[in-house]
């Protein structure tokens, strides 16, 4: 903790010292910082083929067949997350 100290000009005693508080220290980081940014609950079609590593027709594909629930809004389509994870999880294979 640092002092202030305003002295006299004649002899150079204090005159009044002034205690300066010490920096806050910093907030500990979360324990799992992924976890606190939250992920958007609707992608685009071209974030859902980058993040099933898969190609953008595939992914048009699978709307068009229904196999992919979306919400259209107007000419805007947008995949809800639990559509990617049911269809990453999904274990049945199509040939």
């Amino acid at each position: 903790m640092a002092n202030l100290a305003i002295r006299c000009p004649a002899c150079g005693h204090a005159l009044l010292t002034i205690d300066e508080p010490s920096k806050p220290a910093p907030l500990p980081a979360p324990a799992n910082a992924a976890q606190t940014v939250m992920a958007p609950p609707f992608v685009t079609p071209m974030q859902a083929a980058e993040l099933l590593g898969i190609g953008k027709n595939t992914i048009y594909g699978l709307i068009a067949a229904g196999d992919i629930g979306v919400l259209r809004l107007g000419r805007l389509i947008r995949i809800p997350r639990q559509e990617l994870e049911r269809l990453a999880t999904r274990t049945e294979t199509h040939s």
